[in-house]
């Protein structure tokens, strides 16, 4: 899940929620009391397990700064997201938010340079997710963020979350058993759920609350696996690298499938899924 943040954190605010603090190979981290310091490590191994995946499979590296906070609760984590304010999010919608296993921040720092905020609830998960699943998946969103060169990357919001989680599950070499699971998921749903009712975030978020998470970024794995089988994953990759050129998600898509996301997401939902 990822949420921009236009107001830079107060520091200071931040550290009431967050009271430890560790760096490692330019990574950030920070939690609270309640996190077990071996729950630490185990997120501190998850993030180098992802970079050294993106590094070994796509001769690429994330540059961004990246800071992880841990929570040991919802409360705690409800509680940094209300300090750092967020534009434009009621309190209602930030309560809805740190129901969230993770989430991350897209922020900018003192200097304006783009900084990443993995938000983590240590004791929350999806069902059939490995940990490194979720941490995987968040870094898939900064990744995607500096492939489009900050421009809003999320605009078609299914595919951002899609295609992070196929990342994740490359990264634990289990696509297969993960589409397996999506498919028993979301079957029923299929047709049920439209695909471009997905397609902003205010669009996938009203779904997420119509329905739930679960099957909602189910929907949104088998469209992008849908893609990558047809496309590779090369091309989605691609796709998020053009958005920085052409600053408008629509057009990156035609340009990069051959097909505008509105129809795709129509043969999709009437029966074209081809896995």
């Amino acid at each position: 899940m990822i949420i921009p943040l236009t107001t830079k954190a107060n520091q200071s605010k931040v550290m009431r929620t967050a009271k430890r603090l560790l760096v490692k190979n330019n990574v950030e981290y920070s939690w609270d009391h309640g996190v077990e310091k071996n729950m630490v490590n185990e997120i501190i191994m998850a993030i180098e397990r992802t970079k050294l995946f993106l590094q070994n499979e796509y001769h690429d590296q994330i540059r961004t700064h990246i800071q992880v906070v841990l929570f040991s609760s919802e409360k705690a984590m409800e509680e940094y997201l209300q300090i750092n304010k967020i534009d434009g999010l009621t309190h209602k919608q930030i309560a809805e938010l740190s129901k969230y296993p993770a989430l991350t921040i897209s922020a900018r720092d003192s200097n304006n340079r783009p900084e990443a905020i993995i938000l983590r609830n240590i004791n929350k998960a999806h069902a059939g997710l490995d940990k490194v699943f979720i941490i995987a998946h968040e870094l898939a969103h900064v990744w995607q963020a500096e492939l489009a060169q900050q421009y809003n990357f999320y605009e078609i919001k299914w595919l951002a979350e899609g295609m992070a989680d196929v990342f994740a599950a490359n990264v634990l070499e289990q696509e297969l058993a993960y589409q397996a699971i999506w498919l028993d998921i979301a079957k029923e749903y299929l047709n049920k759920i439209w695909l471009k009712s997905l397609h902003t975030p205010k669009g996938f978020q009203a779904e997420v609350e119509k329905y739930n998470m679960q099957l909602v970024y189910r929907i949104a794995d088998l469209a992008t696996l849908s893609l990558k089988r047809n496309y590779g994953m090369e091309a989605i990759i691609h796709y998020f690298s053009t958005i920085g050129v052409t600053h408008h998600a629509d057009k990156s898509f035609k340009n990069v499938f051959g097909i505008s996301p509105n129809k795709f997401e129509e043969q999709f939902s009437m029966g074209g899924l081809n896995l």
